[in-house]
């Protein structure tokens, strides 16, 4: 939408809608309230729809109104001075963007900055309600258009700039209120370790501005400062809250102007499920064109964007794409499946090998860890693939070796500079720092006369479905497996996406990187399940836009905007809401997990890995949700991929168990699991289980409270989880038991509690209360019913878990979800519970919108607030956490020996060069007769010398060492490999190995590592161009 915010430079197609200006020229004296605005014009009840609708004839008459005062006169009310709406006019048209709105901007923040401390923090307040005041009458007047019962679309564009405004005041203010605090000790504070777990994994975006910027405020914020600002609700500004699948006239119209661009209906329900009105005001307007004719009609009622689902039958009917359409002269090249099937029998994983002049001279190898490749990342769609067998067009690959070429040398960027020497001299160097700097493999040499690649059309055998044996299922198994690897392990993934190669703009180079992230995004290759492995995996994606190779990390840093001193507040909203989208972009490709590999040290790796462990799951689980595979059971595969588990232990569970076995084997779990209304296991004889989901389906998680395993060990033959909430806002978790003597009976589904006991909180809360149990679809749920309903009767008290961070504030939507346990036991230390069954929570004026009048549910229970210090444990039986699957750990380039090895080198090399040094130095003054006066040897030499030791001998051991390490993660995807031992063990056996013939007293059964061929080359350097002097072998 025009007018709200500036037009964006963005050089592809864009179409976005104008607001019409539409307010009478009425204005209130100065010293009436900006409450009072209505009652000043005629209306006396504004605080719900029907008393709006009474006093307008018609929804062109509520129009005027509604811009008057929830857009002008808001605006006069933030800014606390009276505004000319003409600085707001353009050509009939609202326009924000003009120098004049900027100036009243310039004199707010002037005025703010001269008022004492208690004067901005009541200022803060003032705006704050403000904001939810606009919020609150801005739903009462769509819910007043839809009684009306007709489309205006004078009254949408209305109401949706409305709603683009409230979202950019409160961008203002929360950039301007969050560094008031000069007062801070800066990023030391003790508090910045409490805020650390949400700033390492979502909270950046969710934030609602760029990694860096966060850190930059935290720094100049107090602890009450920072908490406020990191646990406040974003979730106030969403099209789509949680609990309202229709939204108001504001969404619609912007549903609209997504499909009208040629979005995917279902797909622009999920962003405005996901992001505020400022980023999908900028997604909006991005025309997306289909490339081939595209059926989205389905998409809504299947819950997932099933347009690009290809199945093929009979296969021959399969879309090849030539690279040049009128020309099909060309023929298909065969790849030997047999070849690719012994390569994969064997544990290893087959690549293509192409030379890079003249004929093709296609070659099967088996991949190496010294081998530089790359790895296809494409969806079938397009044309790329084949069903019938393992081949491609002649033309379509020497395209592909031709892009492939183009991704390893800096003059084929779109950004590289050829104008000067200079020019060319910063610009590879800036590509050698990227390439040396990237995360994942520690070691990369290219081969000058060929190029080797992966791609499943021609690396996956291909069968038949009518000829496919169980054997031969087998094997497509055992390569499906090794995406991982394939895709961590090459030197970079090439992205190819028919609609983004075919996008056209004036000036390769002059595309931003918001203009790129908004492209990607879009594109068709975000909406399918197995792209989202791969590209996450990637160690960098490259994106052919355009006949060019556009590398991820340097697009999304092209031609964006830095917020400087002399930026009004506007242009900083402007410019960070800009920024915003790169970093969407990097979250969707979990990009920082993919950032680890390359922090020095590897116990701060380590612990971000852990601390990283949640926001894995809930973004992995829900971007599997948003996103379509054509085959089901493929999601879980991914899913387990992901969570860095080995696919191969799934393969003998039965695939209804396999999601089970999955989560049983994560220590730690979003408490927003327990809450899930998707499919959930059904077991008869512990029905407190009935927890954990069937399938991959449901309600989006989300990052805060988590239940954690308490040890490894076993202690009385059970297996305890505690709800851990140190990592949630206190106040976004509301846990509530019934007060002794109460007890909620066990088939009652709706009820309401009432909260005598919130700290804080003066008046008593109450909320709806609508269990979602499954329905009864057989005998063996109406049991497992049963056994709960028995187990239930004999608890001491009913608790409630509300997660208010799954819900909204606002009128549409629900307030949160939650849980309802049965207490086993209790103490003023710690509750046991048993897991009943999800729950939703509506507030009395959310129950009311949703049923359009007073409801009141048939029972109300008084409970009690447990208190926040009290441990909440879960206890189940030993025997049903038997099954154990292998995670494989964190892949690093800085492992310590490798450290360590480079460092004493470094150390020796640098000595031996001060040794000499100096005694040339003695030598010569001895000889030249000069008197005898310290030298400043060491520091001498470590200032000439020092760094260019460091390039020279350091990184070059570090990185030959390290490939160590990438080798032992290599096995870790073999099908007999378990985890390694723990530090304890080993020092045990090395206890025992060092006492030789009594070495078994210091050996235990433990889990270890086995010692499978690790398919590497034959001693020696071979015949590979590929390989470096010191290769480790692993016997």
């Amino acid at each position: 939408m025009e007018g709200i915010l500036p037009a964006l430079p963005w050089t592809v197609g864009r179409a976005s809608l104008k607001v019409p200006y539409l307010a009478p020229p009425t204005y209130q004296p100065i010293d009436t309230s900006f409450y009072d605005f209505p009652r000043h014009n005629g209306f006396i009840w504004t605080d719900d729809a029907v008393g709006l609708v009474r006093r307008c004839e018609t929804i062109g008459s509520l129009t005027p109104l509604l811009q008057s005062w929830l857009f002008f006169e808001l605006l006069s009310a933030f800014l606390e001075c009276p505004v000319d709406r003409n600085d707001f006019v353009a050509d009939g048209f609202i326009e924000i963007s003009r120098e004049p709105v900027h100036d009243h901007f310039r004199d707010w923040e002037a005025r703010l900055w001269r008022r004492s401390y208690t004067g901005k923090r009541q200022a803060q307040r003032s705006i704050e309600s403000l904001i939810n005041f606009a919020l609150w009458k801005i739903d009462i007047f769509e819910e007043a258009a839809d009684l009306f019962g007709s489309r205006d679309e004078d009254f949408d564009r209305v109401a949706l700039s409305v709603k683009l405004l409230i979202s950019l005041l409160n961008s203002i203010s929360d950039n301007m209120f969050s560094i008031i605090d000069s007062s801070s000790s800066g990023y030391s504070a003790s508090w910045v370790v409490i805020s650390a777990p949400p700033l390492g994994s979502f909270g950046s975006y969710v934030f609602g501005i760029e990694g860096d910027l966060v850190s930059k405020q935290l720094s100049q914020m107090g602890k009450e400062e920072a908490m406020r600002y990191l646990h406040r609700q974003p979730k106030r500004f969403l099209p789509l809250p949680p609990g309202d699948d229709h939204g108001g006239r504001a969404a619609e119209c912007l549903l609209r102007l997504f499909v009208d661009n040629g979005w995917c209906p279902y797909r622009a329900r999920q962003l405005c499920r996901s992001y505020d009105y400022l980023i999908l005001n900028s997604l909006a307007s991005l025309k997306h064109n289909p490339t081939s004719v595209e059926d989205h009609g389905k998409c809504i009622q299947l819950k997932k964007c099933c347009a690009h689902n290809l199945i093929v039958d009979p296969p021959s009917e399969y879309p090849f794409q030539h690279v040049v359409e009128d020309d099909h002269d060309c023929e298909f090249v065969h790849v030997p499946r047999e070849e690719i099937a012994d390569i994969i029998k064997s544990g290893g994983i087959p690549l293509i090998s192409m030379s890079l002049d003249g004929d093709l001279d296609l070659k099967v190898v088996r991949c190496t860890p010294y081998i530089t490749y790359t790895a296809i990342s494409h969806v079938w769609s397009d044309g790329l693939g084949n069903p019938e067998s393992n081949a491609m067009l002649s033309c379509r690959l020497f395209r592909l070796r031709e892009m492939i070429f183009q991704t390893y040398f800096p003059q084929f960027s779109p950004f590289h500079d050829d104008s000067t020497a200079l020019s060319r001299y910063n610009s590879r160097l800036s590509w050698e720092y990227r390439m040396d700097t990237r995360p994942g493999r520690p070691y990369f040499k290219l081969d000058k006369k060929r190029v080797y690649f992966w791609i499943d059309t021609l690396c996956i055998p291909v069968f038949p479905n009518s000829q496919a044996t169980e054997e031969d299922n087998d094997l497509k198994f055992r390569a499906m497996k090794h995406i991982t690897p394939i895709f961590a392990g090459a030197f970079n993934t090439l992205v190819l996406d028919r609609g983004l190669q075919d996008t056209s703009v004036p000036l390769a180079n002059q595309v931003s990187g918001d203009e790129f992230a908004a492209l990607v995004l879009s594109s068709k290759w975000m909406q399918r399940g197995w792209t989202l492995e791969e590209g996450s995996l990637a160690q960098t994606c490259v994106f052919q836009l355009m006949g060019k190779p556009y590398e991820m990390s340097s697009s999304l840093k092209n031609l964006l905007p830095n917020v400087e001193e002399h930026h009004s507040p506007l242009d900083r909203a402007f410019i960070n809401n800009r920024r915003l989208m790169p970093l969407l972009l990097n979250r969707a490709l979990l990009d920082e997990k993919r950032q680890l590999s390359t922090v020095p040290l590897f116990s701060k790796t380590l612990r971000l890995a852990k601390l990283l462990r949640i926001p894995q799951f809930v973004w992995t689980w829900n971007s599997l949700l948003e996103r379509s595979t054509t085959k089901p059971q493929d999601g879980l595969i991914i899913f387990a991929n992901l969570l860095d588990f080995n696919v191969s232990s799934l393969k003998p569970v039965p695939r209804d168990e396999r999601l089970m076995l999955l989560i049983q084997n994560c220590d730690e779990l979003p408490l927003s699991l327990l809450y899930n209304t998707g499919p959930r296991m059904c077991i008869k004889e512990h029905p407190e289980l009935g927890w954990i989901p069937k399938d991959i389906a449901g309600d989006h998680l989300v990052v805060g409270a988590a239940i954690r395993r308490v040890n490894s060990k076993r202690t009385d033959n059970q297996v305890k989880f505690w709800i851990d909430q140190s990592d949630s806002n206190p106040e976004s978790i509301l846990i509530l038991r019934t007060l002794p003597g109460q007890h909620i009976p066990y088939d009652v589904g709706m009820f309401v509690v009432l909260d005598h006991t919130r700290p804080n909180v003066d008046t008593n809360q109450k909320y709806f209360i609508e269990i979602q149990r499954p329905a009864i679809r057989g005998p063996d749920d109406e049991e497992t019913q049963r056994v709960a309903d028995e187990i239930y009767g004999q608890s001491t008290g009913t608790c409630i878990v509300i997660d208010l961070t799954c819900g909204t504030c606002s009128r549409r939507g629900f307030a949160g979800r939650g849980a309802r346990f049965y207490v086993d036991s209790y103490n003023q230390r710690e509750m046991t519970l048993n897991y009943d069954a999800p729950l939703i929570a509506w507030t009395a004026e959310q129950w009311q919108h949703k049923f359009n009048g007073p409801q009141t549910a048939s029972v109300c229970f008084n409970t009690a607030h447990v208190a926040r210090g009290q441990r909440l444990v879960l206890n189940y039986d030993a025997s049903l956490w038997e099954k154990k699957l292998a995670r494989r750990s964190m892949l690093t380039q800085h492992p310590f020996t490798a450290k360590m090895t480079g460092i004493f080198v470094l150390l020796i090399i640098i000595f031996a060069v001060m040794i000499c040094v100096g005694y040339v130095i003695v030598t010569a003054r001895d000889a030249l007769g000069v008197p005898k006066t310290p030298l400043p040897i060491g520091s001498m030499v470590i200032y000439i010398f020092g760094s260019l030791c460091v390039a020279l001998v350091y990184h070059p051991i570090r990185a030959r060492l390290a490939m160590h390490a990438y080798i032992s993660w290599l096995k870790s995807f073999e099908e007999e490999w378990v985890e390694p031992q723990t530090l304890r063990n080993r020092i045990w056996r090395l206890v025992g190995v060092f006492f030789g013939r009594f070495g078994r007293l210091g050996r235990r059964d433990t889990r270890g590592a086995t010692q499978p061929s690790i398919n590497l080359p034959t001693r020696g350097r071979g015949n590979s161009a590929t390989e470096f002097p010191g290769e480790i072998f692993l016997e």
